[in-house]
């Protein structure tokens, strides 16, 4: 991905020196304007979301003002759009993994990072948090699309769980959508309908 254009950038880090390697690595990327906003507490930190545009954050998990998930979860709720790049020493690793399976898109060690592996890893979360944008985009209008449809529809996993149900479905046999999701088919049909749904899905 191609990015054009200043890319406005979020720097949480309450550590100076870290602040400064940061600030000189993004000026030894070509091509590429950016513009720092260096916060050192987190507090700073989400007034600057409030009030400004970024591309990406960096964000260092213990502040003096928060520490651990908690950080990472405070700036995802408030810029839930905004990809964020965890910023943490070797000895958190496992702790940096667990965050981006809470939503991070990346995560950088401190002192194992240079230029290119911070801009490439900077291209890639702003190219997945776009798609992940798009994705809920066309899943949002094909659930609209289905809403509307007048027939009951229903889609279930391999464990036979409803995993969707549209409100045509749940109105047709007196439940509310909220009721039948996560719940076993076989609770909603008879036996001769559950016989008659088990042959279907050894047919598929």
């Amino acid at each position: 991905m191609r990015i054009k254009g200043t890319v406005n950038v979020l720097l949480v880090e309450d550590n100076p020196g870290d602040a400064l390697i940061i600030n000189q690595m993004f000026k030894q990327i070509h091509n590429i304007q950016s513009n720092i906003i260096h916060a050192k507490r987190l507090s700073e930190g989400m007034e600057a979301l409030r009030n400004r545009d970024f591309h990406i954050v960096l964000l260092d998990l213990q502040l003096p003002d928060s520490r651990g998930i908690g950080t990472f979860n405070q700036v995802h709720e408030i810029a839930p759009d905004i990809p964020i790049i965890i910023l943490t020493g070797l000895e958190d690793e496992d702790f940096a993994i667990d965050i981006v399976g809470e939503g991070a898109q990346d995560y950088l060690i401190k002192g194992q990072v240079d230029s290119k592996l911070l801009w490439r890893s900077i291209t890639y979360s702003i190219e997945r948090k776009h798609i992940e944008h798009r994705l809920r985009e066309s899943e949002e209008k094909y659930r609209l699309m289905v809403e509307k449809i007048h027939s009951g529809i229903f889609f279930v996993d391999s464990g036979n769980k409803l995993t969707y149900v549209n409100k045509q479905m749940a109105k047709m046999l007196g439940f509310t959508v909220k009721e039948m999701l996560n719940q076993d088919i076989s609770q909603f049909t008879n036996s001769e309908g559950e016989s008659c749904f088990k042959k279907h899905l050894k047919k598929g």
